[in-house]
């Protein structure tokens, strides 16, 4: 893996607009009705770590968009397609490389909106999408948080994603997204909350060793040298 996408690494962070996995009790409508078509999913698929969670509320969606060049421009778009005026949305931090957006509509719908800034190392840009999946079950099924922490148990790494705050287990889901892509832990670095996940994956590695195995474990030694 080269060095530029270490340096992407450090760059990520603060990509949520609300922190906490909470319930939402917000009952003011962001826009009349939500059309639904092809875009729109009820299950959210954490591809890389392995599970597809369904979403069981009624009138409740995903919408990933994928990767764009400009994040703001592509809100912008967004909210003139879902008929919503931009006073109404409210951030508590700026977010840079990726956005989840929650929204209630008055016919009953609700959908979390996801979309992320396009990097030059598709690598990159995948694990991004899976860091805004997390806060997309946050807003939209909390309790099934449990189900993909015992994916991660699966993997071999004893987390429950539910010990950390929102953005750090956010975190976690995008650098253990990277290592399972075949990034090694030890080629991973960037800001503090990147460190802290890196160091929490590393520690909680239970999984059996085996020679298939092997060059892994080599791995999260040299992590913790």
């Amino acid at each position: 893996m080269k060095n530029y996408v270490n340096n992407a690494i450090m760059a990520l962070g603060l990509m949520t607009v609300l922190l906490g996995c909470k319930k939402d009790t917000n009952t003011a409508y962001n826009a009349k009705s939500l059309r639904i078509d092809g875009r729109y999913k009820q299950e959210i698929d954490f591809d890389i770590i392995g599970i597809q969670i369904p979403i069981k509320q009624e009138n409740t969606f995903i919408r990933i968009d994928g990767s764009v060049s400009d994040i703001e421009k592509h809100q912008e778009v967004l909210l003139r397609e879902l008929g919503i005026v931009p006073k109404n949305i409210i951030y508590t931090n700026p977010a840079e490389n990726g956005r989840q957006l929650y929204l209630t509509f008055a016919d009953g719908k609700r959908c979390s909106f996801i979309w992320v800034v396009k990097h030059s190392d598709d690598q990159v840009t995948q694990v991004r999408i899976e860091h805004e999946k997390y806060h997309a079950l946050c807003r939209i099924s909390p309790k099934d948080i449990s189900l993909l922490s015992g994916k991660i148990k699966e993997n071999g790494f004893n987390i429950d994603l539910r010990d950390y705050d929102e953005e750090l287990s956010a975190t976690v889901v995008e650098v253990l997204s990277l290592h399972l892509l075949g990034v090694p832990f030890a080629q991973i670095s960037g800001s503090e909350l990147i460190e802290q996940a890196k160091n929490i994956l590393v520690a909680s590695y239970v999984k059996p060793v085996a020679r298939a195995e092997a060059n892994q474990v080599k791995d999260l030694a040299k992590v913790g040298k």
